[in-house]
């Protein structure tokens, strides 16, 4: 799905401890993706865990 917003938008899912959940969008080094990771993670919601 995120590719369909954007190419070259790359994740990564893992356990940050016991209970968090952590999720990492990369542009990994597309400058002009960048500002798009900003704005997507700053639209998303708090979700807790």
């Amino acid at each position: 799905m995120l590719n369909q917003l954007r190419e070259e938008i790359y994740s990564v899912t893992g356990m940050f401890d016991e209970d968090t959940v952590e999720l990492i969008l990369t542009a990994e080094g597309a400058v002009k993706n960048i500002p798009f990771v900003e704005e997507l993670v700053g639209a998303a919601p708090r979700i807790d865990g």
